[in-house]
């Protein structure tokens, strides 16, 4: 079992719609040639920025020579200015990183994910060990009780996939239950270690994968189990 506090850090960067995440032992990079592709802006550095995670923080790197950074809290009014050539620890749970290039400008959405302060509503349910087969075993999960603000959050990512759309961005599906960033995802990470303890496969998401794909297996699961219904979807709709 891995006992270093730094491996359950992780960053989530979202940019026009698409989530990347690094855990503590990886970078991420920006730019116009980087492992996200800002732009084909020629203005724009083929590597602009590296975040990186040191000391128990993530940092974020202006490796480039003439592009400055603004890193704005999404919370409150801090801020932090990064020149080119310096670097400056992401002191925010919640941040937007923005900067221009060539008269066009860029905006980036920053979550840093610690270890999991659980809600009293995200304390761990204890179930009976599973047995039979893994039809069996999932069949459980109907039974694993769950507050409001669970309930609610799975309803809300069930509704795109009854309906046949995209799986929204975290911050659109926080925005659209009045939560911030970091309380949706205490509250995925939660029921995502409730479900998979009780059998579900899928809800622990590898370092390289999107963390849109666990949210998707979840909905799915919790829609083939009749754990949320169409009416349950029609319901919050209508409110």
């Amino acid at each position: 079992m891995n006992t270093d506090p730094d491996s359950r850090h992780e960053l989530r960067v979202e940019f026009c719609g698409e989530e990347y995440s690094a855990t503590h032992d990886q970078t991420l990079t920006i730019g116009r040639s980087a492992d996200i592709v800002i732009d084909d802006n020629k203005f724009l550095h083929r590597v602009l920025a590296e975040f990186r995670h040191a000391n128990g923080l993530w940092w974020i790197d202006n490796v480039g020579s003439s592009i400055g950074l603004a890193l704005n809290d999404d919370t409150s009014t801090s801020s932090a200015r990064i020149a080119p050539g310096t670097s400056s620890p992401i002191a925010y749970d919640s941040a937007t990183l923005r900067f221009d290039a060539g008269g066009t400008s860029y905006e980036l959405a920053l979550d840093v994910i610690g270890p999991a302060v659980a809600d009293d509503d995200d304390a761990d349910v204890s179930l009976p060990e599973p047995t039979g087969n893994p039809d069996e075993r999932t069949a459980t999960t109907s039974h694993i009780p769950l507050s409001d603000d669970q309930f609610a959050l799975l309803v809300a990512l069930a509704r795109p996939l009854v309906n046949d759309g995209a799986m929204p961005t975290n911050r659109l599906i926080a925005s659209s239950l009045d939560w911030t960033v970091t309380k949706f995802n205490r509250k995925l990470d939660g029921l995502c270690a409730k479900y998979a303890k009780a059998g579900v496969s899928g809800l622990h998401g590898s370092s390289d994968r999107l963390a849109k794909d666990r949210r998707t297996r979840l909905a799915e699961h919790v829609l083939e189990a009749g754990i949320v219904t169409q009416a349950d979807i029609e319901a919050a709709t209508a409110t």
